[in-house]
């Protein structure tokens, strides 16, 4: 799930890492990340009428953390703007 992340709001978030951590088996993967916040980015965004919600990593850590996880690694790119997501079921 690549790209989602930024057009849900925090409980629309929280449903949908619900829903996916429900339907993995045991030792599935989610595969995610999110975006940070960045004005050129943010103004093509708007260009096409997208509204972007962006999540830093300690939220996406939180809302993940709601879940029993066995495992949970945010990676971050080394321009800082991207934050990758590996979470275990």
């Amino acid at each position: 799930s690549t790209g989602l992340n930024e057009f849900l709001e925090e409980p629309q978030l929280e449903v949908f890492y619900r829903n996916v951590y429900d339907r993995l088996a045991p030792g599935g993967t989610l595969y995610t990340g999110c975006t940070q916040k960045e004005r050129r980015s943010e103004v093509v965004m708007r260009a096409f009428e997208l509204v972007t919600r962006y999540h830093t990593p300690e939220e996406l850590k939180q809302l993940l953390g709601k879940l029993p996880w066995s495992r949970v690694d945010l990676t971050q790119d080394e321009t800082g703007m991207q934050t990758f997501v590996v979470a275990v079921k």
